[in-house]
């Protein structure tokens, strides 16, 4: 009579506890993801403050608009960013940053930006003389619609 009371009283217990487990690793996995998307979004960060400096300025200037420069960088805390930039023509610049986490969390920014010197020649936008890339309007940066 008394064993098969001890014998619900146990299964009971595991059951309980079985789906205590089960709790603690699913919040567990969702802590895990959370914080990847914070170091993804770290890395969009420290990859916004590379887009005034793209690989060749001068070439930018004078590329197609569907001709990329891209630099790929890592971040102090493991993730990685990824800067692309774009000529849509007469001087705005298109830039794409990308942050990515360690496993997989992905963030983007969207930048529109400037030489901060220019000229025209023979009806030709070319920026020989700039140094850098600046803010083209107040609302600048915005984030990616995809996230």
């Amino acid at each position: 009579m008394v064993l098969p009371i001890v014998l619900a009283a146990i299964l009971a217990l595991g059951l309980l506890a079985s789906l205590a487990l089960f709790d603690a690793v699913l919040e567990w996995r969702v802590a895990g993801l959370a914080d990847d998307q914070v170091l993804a979004r770290a890395a969009a960060v420290e990859g916004t403050d590379a887009v005034a400096d793209p690989p060749d300025l001068g070439g930018l200037c004078v590329r197609p608009p569907l001709a990329w420069e891209e630099r790929v960088g890592t971040t102090a805390g493991g993730g990685r960013f990824r800067v692309r930039w774009q000529h849509l023509g007469d001087g705005l610049v298109r830039a794409e940053v990308e942050g990515t986490g360690r496993i997989g969390a992905r963030s983007r920014v969207i930048a529109l930006v400037r030489p901060d010197s220019s000229e025209r020649a023979s009806g030709l936008f070319r920026c020989p003389s700039a140094v850098r890339l600046v803010p083209a309007a107040p609302q600048w940066l915005e984030t990616h619609p995809e996230g």
